[in-house]
């Protein structure tokens, strides 16, 4: 297992440096990756080991859908919010809830904006869990700038909030990425941006710690 998800995220991190070759080389402080990728593996097994014994004790049920729609916005100013939509998927000990909401924005150009925010309960889908934050969530401190985009991982002083934000230079897509905690995943996606402020601050107005804790 340790060694699988080893090769996993060396893999990911090969994939990342290729794929930036053609432009401004990505600042990524490779003097300890084997270390970062090392740690980050341990942090992996630690997530399974905990949603294992969360399940074996009785407390492996996802949140229902209809709980996790409370912790979205209600309203974000100048959009209007669509109807929330959930579903929570239980199948063989695997069990997952999803809720998710859009919100709307006209514009005078008479073009529209959008901001979509879906949050992810994954307390007993260890293995989704893990696939899901492999690419950013070992907190290495990655960023990439160039004329295309922006990217930058990030995480907390204890590690219990770890994240990706990216926003693309020439459509003005942003978004923002959270693994909370090893249970939640938080995505907040805005079209018509000029940096990632919006979406981050929208996504910090949520119970980050509430859920990272739990």
């Amino acid at each position: 297992m340790k060694n699988a998800n080893v090769l996993l995220v060396s893999m990911l991190m090969i994939g990342l440096l290729a794929a930036c070759s053609g432009e401004k080389e990505p600042t990524i402080d490779l003097q300890n990756l084997e270390d970062a990728v090392q740690e980050y593996s341990e942090t992996i097994e630690k997530a399974v080991k905990e949603q294992e014994e969360a399940v074996a004790n009785g407390e492996g049920e996802a949140m229902h859908y209809s709980e996790l729609q409370k912790y979205l916005p209600e309203e974000i100013d100048g959009y209007t919010a669509d109807d929330p939509e959930g579903s929570t998927a239980k199948s063989m000990g695997f069990n997952l809830s999803t809720a998710s909401r859009s919100y709307r924005k006209s514009n005078d150009d008479g073009s529209a904006s959008k901001v979509d925010i879906k949050l992810i309960d994954y307390r007993s889908a260890a293995m989704a869990w893990t696939a899901a934050t492999a690419a950013f969530a070992f907190g290495m401190g990655m960023e990439v700038d160039n004329s295309k985009e922006y990217q930058r991982t990030f995480s907390d002083d204890d590690g219990k909030i770890k994240g990706l934000e990216e926003f693309k230079k020439k459509s003005g897509k942003s978004r923002v990425v959270y693994a909370l905690g090893n249970r939640f995943w938080l995505e907040v996606e805005a079209t018509d941006q000029t940096s990632n402020d919006f979406v981050k601050e929208l996504a910090e107005s949520m119970e980050l710690n509430e859920l990272a804790e739990m």
